[in-house]
């Protein structure tokens, strides 16, 4: 009878090992699809902060600068530079949030990173 109880709570043992096991490596498919999540966030916020601080901001400043020339010489209305401006304040608002989202982001990142590492030296 003892033999028989030894090889059950043998089989309880390693079965519940297992389970630890599979838990863990679910864990960290898990751990690994967040960090990629975020990976993919990231490279898509710098992307967006370089294209507006590279392309689309210097095009509208430009733009801006024009419409006050033209409203200098008469061609264009008081209205027209303030939707300028009002375009130049957006675009300058979405390059801030993008840049705060990638910083932010980058955190994260680092973070997953290091308690990664630490938990597997």
């Amino acid at each position: 009878g003892l033999s028989d109880r030894s090889a059950l709570n043998l089989s309880k043992n390693d079965a519940e090992q297992e389970r630890l096991a599979a838990r863990k490596e679910a864990a960290g498919i898990d751990s690994y699809q967040q960090l990629y999540a975020r990976f993919r966030a990231l490279d898509h916020a710098r992307h967006e902060t370089e294209k507006l601080r590279e392309r689309m901001i210097p095009s509208a400043e430009q733009a801006l600068a024009d419409i006050r020339r033209g409203y200098d010489d008469g061609r264009y209305s008081f209205l027209q530079i303030a939707e300028g401006r009002r375009v130049l304040y957006v675009l300058q608002t979405q390059h801030l949030d993008a840049t705060a989202r990638y910083h932010t982001l980058f955190a994260e990142i680092e973070r997953m990173t290091v308690t990664a590492n630490e938990n597997n030296p």
